[in-house]
């Protein structure tokens, strides 16, 4: 079942000796049906029985469609909320809003009700996820969306949607998260741009937020060495330097950040990014220190090693001398 060997897992069924519980048959008709595969949910379907009352839940669009047109989501509001956030990465918004309707408007909720904002955050995420702006407005623009944005804003344990917009490079996303008052977690976010190589929610986050808000601002250009995103370096490196083009608060900002990252270069000869290294060369010659060739060399970074060892005067410790020895030309 795992590799998905259809014609195996049905000559298996029917040809086994093997005998199989109730539960057995109710994951191998939601894999087939996970899967698209009517047929074969079929020869798994006791007597009796039909695929709908093991469709809800299953995230396959055409299951999805099937449940939705025979209409049992109206006697069954958990399955309606699964569905709609299930229909999320379909981009489906007019079968989401069919679905809702079945349950709007929403009552006060009561004990024992459908918590439909667990249902909503989840779909919000998987919007942000897949930049589909036009589902991401009307999840927010709701009034669960709406809850769920104020209790964000108090919330630090949980990915919010200025980070995964970020981490996906949907700026139009980002945007529009920015003018509902939706865009909190901006140094995660701008981490995890970084870390992603997304250059534009890079820039974006840094022309819509305080860089004050970043305390450790070191860390940005660490990571982007670290990950190997050379052009995101140079943006940074051009904030620095562009004091006539750029606010002097901001300059002076991303100054510190690049006074404190000392282990720049280290990072990246580490992690074997030798084109970072060589402009960090250039631009910041003095984030370098023993532990770039210790590291590129335990690491097994051997160009990096043998460029170390012919433009810097560092060398390595004693902790890492045979490699060196071993790596360098």
């Amino acid at each position: 079942m795992r590799g998905n060997n259809f014609e195996a897992a049905k000559w298996i069924y029917q040809y086994s000796p093997h005998s199989y519980s109730g539960d057995d048959i109710m994951l191998m008709i939601q894999w087939a049906l996970t899967a698209g595969n009517f047929e074969l949910a079929e020869v798994f379907l006791p007597r009796g029985r039909k695929l709908l009352g093991f469709a809800v839940g299953c995230p396959h669009l055409d299951v999805l469609k099937m449940v939705i047109e025979a209409g049992i989501l109206r006697f069954d509001e958990a399955g309606a909320a699964e569905t709609v956030e299930l229909l999320v990465p379909h981009g489906r918004l007019d079968l989401m809003q069919r679905v809702f309707q079945l349950y709007s408007p929403p009552r006060p909720r009561r004990d024992g009700d459908v918590n439909w904002k667990s249902y909503w955050y989840p779909a919000i995420k998987a919007a942000c996820t897949r930049g589909d702006l036009v589902i991401v407005r009307w999840l927010i623009e709701h009034h669960y969306g709406r809850e769920i944005c104020r209790g964000n804003r108090e919330d630090v344990e949980h990915d919010h949607f200025l980070c995964i917009a970020a981490e996906e490079g949907h700026v139009d996303v980002m945007q529009y998260l920015f003018d509902q008052g939706a865009d909190d977690q901006y140094p995660d976010s701008l981490l995890r741009a970084v870390r992603k190589g997304q250059l534009n929610a890079v820039k974006w986050l840094l022309e819509h937020h305080l860089y004050t808000e970043l305390w450790e601002g070191e860390r940005v250009i660490e990571e982007a060495a670290r990950n190997g995103r050379l052009e995101i370096l140079k943006l940074l490196h051009g904030l620095d330097s562009s004091v006539g083009k750029k606010p002097l608060a901001r300059s002076v900002e991303t100054s510190e950040w690049w006074s404190r990252s000392c282990y720049t270069l280290d990072v990246a000869a580490s992690n074997g990014h030798l084109d970072i290294v060589q402009w960090l060369q250039l631009i910041r010659p003095k984030t370098c220190s023993s532990n770039a060739m210790d590291d590129a060399a335990a690491n097994g970074q051997l160009e990096v090693v043998k460029w170390l060892h012919a433009n810097r005067s560092e060398g390595c410790t004693e902790r890492h001398g045979r490699s060196c020895i071993k790596w360098s030309p």
